[in-house]
């Protein structure tokens, strides 16, 4: 009879135990895994979707790689894991599988083992039952899991060709292989070979923490190491060369400059901005920095700024020539004539785009390209529909004085500071055969005529079995209008009423300007109550010409007869200024998660 180590029995007994206070806030123990979870993948430092720079490592074998190299070949995924780790040693075979089936692909998987507590011949003895056929690196200083932003074992990050991270994650849903509901790393390598935007590009990992070397104790805060990934991850989308903002953050001597004026904003929760409340919704589009973040960016700027070794002080990847999530499905080239404006000034264009599809479609994302990002301040794509005008403010359909295209149902958006986001698999907003697209442009004023070349491109969804999502609608005060649609989906109100089950994917705040506050809860049939949103009055008024559509991590599950009320409004001109929010869902009849 064999029996366990002690020292991996006490290790599963630690995994079992309570957190401890100082990690309650990054890690839960959730009853589907029994083992500690990220609370969030906000605990990483590195971003999704962020250009890694090289960097040379040795397996253990002696082979020396470098990271310019393999991706030459394909895409690279590392795979974080732990030789005393339970939940990690129960992906062996999987990883073997992986390896075999995406190798021929041009794929290669690295295995790494940064945890101090293992030491090389542990590692050695574990490889030698585990019989990788992948290199596996023992990362001793912690330099690999730090240039990735690794936390947890098991964990996959995986590099497109490009060297852009483009998952981070738990390598599927479920320690036990026969419970597995979702293949998070293979869905996100098929996206990756195919060109197409990964479905699910970063969610919490579960398993065990990577307790990593400590630094020497000399090592100060510096730039290079600690404050680059924070300015890859929150504040280059705007302040990188020719964005919008009006200085760059993407160089040791922008970022000394400004320190000051960094700290002070970032402590006031001025900057990156973001309205919604953390403990009303849990967003996938978040744009937080964590305290922690803060912390040390403030400790940082105190001790001097010290700039260290440069290690990966590129920019993250918005580039007005690249596509966030691949070659889209449908590309459309839209010209515009930027016209002469003050300085200074902001004007809007309203773009129709007649499509000339012979099939209704299922959009699962929108994003765009542009000549000249520096003068676009914000685009919102809806799709249209056709309306009869009768006089100046009533619409009805079956009149024909004049046909004009109104925007119905907004399905993405670009401005400063955003990614577009991705609608969960087999759903999309469904644009009709023949239908409109409407674009809304803003753009700030220069002293001559410009040219811009505005590129659309949607991303599809062909899944069988694809649902459509409807939005439904709150007004701070009731729509007397005489002619406003019967559909549940168009009804507007101080409340909203569900008459079958839902699944909640987003919320999209309308004509919400910085002097506004509000919050929505919905109410159950038995009387739960679900914190949907709370949007906090800012400081920040050009956020008033900006957008956020606002997409929930998970969809947000309501029963038939939950109603969505305002708890509350803060606004100073409600007659002349109502708030509007759209939220975005579908019915669950026709949903599977």
């Amino acid at each position: 009879m064999q029996y366990m180590p002690l020292r991996t029995i006490l290790y599963i007994l630690i995994l079992l135990l309570p957190i401890s206070v100082s990690a309650q806030d990054d890690y839960t123990i959730p009853k589907k895994h029994r083992v500690i979870q990220e609370t969030s993948t906000d605990s990483s430092v590195v971003q999704v979707d962020t250009k890694i720079n090289s960097i040379d490592f040795t397996a253990l074998k002696g082979t020396t790689y470098r990271l310019d190299n393999l991706l030459k070949q394909g895409p690279v995924v590392f795979v974080f894991l732990s030789a005393e780790c339970p939940v990690a040693q129960r992906y062996a075979m999987r990883l073997k599988r992986m390896h075999a089936e995406y190798k021929e692909h041009g794929v290669t998987i690295v295995g790494v083992y940064s945890n101090e507590n293992d030491s090389v011949e542990d590692v050695r003895s574990y490889l030698a039952k585990a019989e990788y056929t992948f290199p596996v690196v023992k990362d001793t200083d912690g330099s690999l899991a730090r240039h990735l932003g690794a936390t947890m074992t098991p964990q996959a990050h995986l590099l497109d060709t490009a060297a852009v991270l483009r998952y981070r994650g738990p390598i599927d849903d479920n320690r036990y292989v026969t419970r597995v509901k979702h293949a998070y790393l293979k869905d996100a390598l098929r996206a990756v070979l195919e060109g197409k935007p990964v479905p699910v590009k970063e969610t919490p990992a579960f398993g065990c923490t990577i307790h990593l070397p400590d630094l020497p104790a000399k090592t100060e805060i510096n730039y290079s190491e600690h404050i680059v990934p924070i300015m890859q991850k929150h504040c280059q989308s705007c302040h990188q060369t020719d964005g919008i903002a009006s200085f760059t953050l993407t160089g040791y001597e922008d970022v000394k400059l400004y320190a000051d004026k960094i700290v002070e904003q970032i402590q006031g929760r001025l900057m990156p901005p973001w309205r919604a409340a953390s403990d009303h919704g849990d967003f996938k589009n978040e744009r937080r920095l964590t305290d922690n973040e803060i912390d040390l960016i403030a400790k940082w700027v105190k001790e001097g700024a010290a700039s260290g070794k440069i290690i990966n002080d590129s920019e993250t990847i918005q580039s007005p020539k690249t596509w966030t999530l691949g070659q889209p499905d449908i590309v459309k080239e839209i010209p515009v004539v930027l016209k002469k404006l003050t300085v200074g000034k902001h004007a809007s264009i309203t773009v129709s785009i007649n499509t000339d599809f012979d099939e209704d479609l299922y959009i699962r994302a929108v994003d765009f390209q542009s000549n000249n990002w520096k003068s676009v301040r914000r685009i919102i794509a809806s799709i249209g529909s056709e309306v009869k005008l009768i006089g100046n403010n009533r619409t009805e359909q079956k009149d024909v004085n004049k046909t004009v295209n109104t925007p119905n149902l907004r399905i993405g958006m670009w401005r400063p500071g955003i990614h577009p986001t991705v609608l969960p698999d087999k759903v999309g907003h469904l644009l009709p055969k023949g239908g409109t697209i409407t674009l809304d442009l803003l753009y700030q004023g220069t002293d001559r005529e410009e040219q811009e070349i505005l590129k659309i491109g949607l991303y599809l969804s062909d899944a069988p079995g694809t649902v459509r999502t409807y939005k439904a609608t709150l007004m701070n005060r009731e729509d007397t209008r005489e002619d406003k649609e019967n559909s549940d989906e168009q009804k507007v109100g101080a409340s909203h009423h569900f008459q079958e089950d839902v699944y909640v994917f987003a919320v999209e705040p309308i004509r919400v300007t910085s002097e506004h506050e509000l919050k929505v809860v919905a109410t159950t049939p038995i009387g739960e109550r679900i914190k949907m949103i709370w949007l906090k009055e800012s400081q920040i008024h050009i956020l008033d010409e900006w957008h956020d559509i606002y997409h929930y991590r998970e969809p947000v599950f309501l029963p038939a007869g939950t109603r969505l009320d305002y708890e509350f409004v803060g606004d100073t001109k409600p007659k002349q200024n109502p708030i509007v929010l759209h939220f975005y869902f579908t019915k669950a009849s026709g949903f599977v998660e």
